[in-house]
């Protein structure tokens, strides 16, 4: 892992937030058919044309579900995790909201933005009832674009259902 912000890195290899992971057995793969309408209606709701479920393990973000996204992006369902937007919300466990990712210092050298035109994007944070932070709840668009305090909270709402479903699966 190539993560300059030693921080950063160390709650991604936080111990007790890779064993939440594989509690939840998100390091496998799986299909969830309700975690796929979610990202489908947060589509519509938030009139964004991607939407997806990021879980960010150590080295890699994995898409538990991909709305709108086809592409090698599908194929590899996933990410290194230098290139996750999700990261950014790590440290605060807050939203992450970029209206323009050329014109974001954070954003604006990573390749899903130059070479695959993500062009906006709004992540809301998923933590687990033991408070380990797993991924965000995420919608993106190939234009710039801003979001309101109203579409955050629908995000918030689909990251906290999309918790809640994760952990029903398990007991």
């Amino acid at each position: 892992m190539n993560i300059k912000n030693l921080r950063l890195r160390s709650l991604l290899l936080d111990k007790a937030r890779l064993e939440e992971i594989v509690r939840l057995k998100l390091h496998q793969n799986f299909i969830d058919e309700v975690l796929n309408e979610y990202i489908e209606q947060a589509s519509l709701e938030l009139d964004a044309p991607i939407s997806f479920i990021s879980i960010v393990l150590d080295g890699v973000q994995k898409f538990a579900s991909l709305h709108g996204v086809d592409g090698w992006i599908r194929e590899a369902q996933g990410t290194a995790v230098e290139w996750s937007f999700c990261i950014n919300s790590f440290e605060t466990q807050l939203p992450f909201v970029v209206e323009d990712t050329e014109a974001n210092p954070i954003t604006k050298d990573n390749p899903l933005v130059k070479v695959d035109k993500v062009k906006s994007y709004a992540g809301a944070p998923m933590i687990t009832k033991n408070g380990k932070q797993i991924g965000n709840f995420c919608v993106a668009g190939v234009e710039s674009r801003s979001f309101t305090e109203e579409e955050i909270k629908v995000l918030e709402k689909y990251a906290d259902l999309t918790v809640k479903r994760l952990e029903e699966r398990i007991i």
